[in-house]
């Protein structure tokens, strides 16, 4: 990883991180962060899977016997 690392920032973005309408949403400093569904995709480079039974987080192709 390159660049500048702030634990701090971090630990304060984690430490409000909830789950608000399929969203990851955080505040740090005074500022609303909010990680949709399409920029997290864009960002793990896992996709979003819904069936009938449950959705989950997967990378490639779906399998259900993989399902935990």
């Amino acid at each position: 990883m390159k660049g500048n690392i702030y634990p701090d920032f971090i630990r304060v973005f984690y430490t409000n991180l909830k789950f608000v309408d399929n969203n990851l949403v955080s505040h740090v400093k005074g500022v609303d962060i909010e990680i949709t569904q399409e920029v997290w995709t864009a960002v793990t480079g896992l996709k979003y899977v819904m069936n009938q039974q449950r959705e989950h987080w997967c990378g490639g192709r779906f399998q259900q016997d993989s399902i935990l």
